[in-house]
């Protein structure tokens, strides 16, 4: 009995076995599957991605051809250079215009060796004559810089082509509005002479004849005078002008204007005596006397003329302001303009002469609108030239290329 009670044990416990082992095979069967299918489905998916990454690729070699062709076919110089200013990579044009350009060459040497001046912010003129524009752009966040070099001569050759045109287009308007200007004192003047030729003259006629035919040829100088002053007032050779000792000498100068006038000046220099310019002491002193003179004619009787020089943050300004009848308020848009004058006997050109001056000079003459003026009447002019002591007489920055 015991022996089949043993018996009986033992069959169960092999069973037992039997299903355990049963079912571990089941569950390795089952993991054997899934293991399959995600080897396959990684095997697509690595599949998926290596197609992918070799679209990605083809598509960034046909990008950099393109891009290669492009920089090939573009008609401009494109230079790239790392940190340390050296070449890294050029296209053809850069070539031609840097022949001497190579790989690993410091970009400021070969850029030195073809300039020969610089002619304006970012334009430059190379030893061949060529004319260029340099632009550059950084690679941030990667380092080094993009430099882009266009040839700009046929362009700027069409431009000064084109303002040539302007120039005697503007040449032949002033001839037409001069000499229909100067017409009438000839004309006045050969009337007078033929009257002095005349036999039956009384002694005092032939003086008023003598007089006026003298009144009538300096009214003509004084227009071509200004015509050539106009004409000649952005040439000058550059010096140091002391501004101080300038409003001096126009303060004597204009001396006897003052007191044909009745007119009174007032000078104020608030530079200590250190005001200096470059530019052209009797050019600036002309303009200068040029608005005093105005104020004496135009302001009215016994006008009252102040001139004040003062420092300005980047250079100096000159106030000319009288108390007189002023600026009528509906030509004040004109008072510049060659040729433009409510004198029956003015040329129109002072104004035009005395901006043209200022221009030249890297300065601004501005009329100052009643509320900054300090006469409650007249007219009022400002000034402003730039402290040049300091910079090139080209008035240019020095490259850094």
């Amino acid at each position: 009995m015991d022996q089949l009670t043993a018996r009986q044990s033992d069959t169960a416990n092999l069973e037992h076995e039997y299903q355990v082992v049963d079912q571990l095979s089941t569950r390795l069967t089952d993991s054997y599957e899934q293991l399959q299918q995600q080897v396959a489905r990684l095997t697509r998916e690595l599949s998926e991605t290596r197609q992918r990454h070799i679209r990605e690729l083809r598509d960034k070699e046909r990008l950099a051809n393109r891009l290669y062709r492009v920089l090939e076919a573009l008609p401009a110089a494109v230079i790239v250079i790392d940190d340390r200013d050296r070449i890294d990579q050029f296209n053809p044009i850069a070539e031609i215009l840097f022949p001497d350009i190579r790989w690993g060459r410091l970009w400021h040497e070969v850029f030195g060796e073809q300039v020969s001046s610089q002619t304006a912010n970012n334009e430059f003129k190379l030893k061949d004559g060529r004319c260029i524009s340099v632009s550059r752009q950084s690679l941030s966040p990667d380092p080094g810089k993009i430099v882009v070099v266009i040839d700009v001569t046929d362009s700027r050759a069409l431009q000064e082509q084109l303002n040539r045109q302007q120039r005697l287009a503007e040449m032949g308007e002033m001839a037409a509005q001069l000499a229909h200007q100067i017409r009438t004192p000839v004309a006045s003047a050969l009337l007078y002479s033929e009257h002095l030729g005349r036999h039956d003259l009384r002694k005092d006629q032939r003086e008023r004849f003598s007089e006026s035919l003298c009144q009538s040829l300096r009214h003509t100088e004084n227009q071509v005078k200004d015509l050539l002053t106009f004409a000649r007032g952005g040439h000058f050779e550059p010096a140091t002008v002391n501004l101080s000792n300038l409003v001096g000498e126009v303060e004597d100068n204009v001396e006897p204007i003052l007191q044909d006038a009745g007119a009174t000046l007032n000078v104020v220099d608030q530079t200590d005596g250190k005001a200096f310019v470059k530019g052209n002491n009797d050019a600036l002193a002309g303009a200068l006397a040029n608005l005093i003179e105005n104020a004496t004619r135009h302001g009215g009787e016994s006008v009252a003329v102040d001139l004040i020089l003062t420092r300005v943050e980047d250079g100096y300004c000159i106030r000319i302001e009288d108390d007189g009848v002023g600026i009528a308020e509906d030509i004040r848009h004109e008072i510049f303009n060659p040729f433009f004058t409510t004198s029956s006997s003015g040329t129109g050109l002072g104004l035009a002469v005395v901006q043209n001056v200022i221009l030249a000079h890297g300065g601004a003459i501005l009329l100052l609108q009643d509320e900054k003026r300090e006469h409650e009447s007249g007219a009022g002019f400002v000034i402003c030239l730039p402290d040049m002591t300091e910079q090139d007489e080209t008035g240019l920055e020095k490259s850094h290329d």
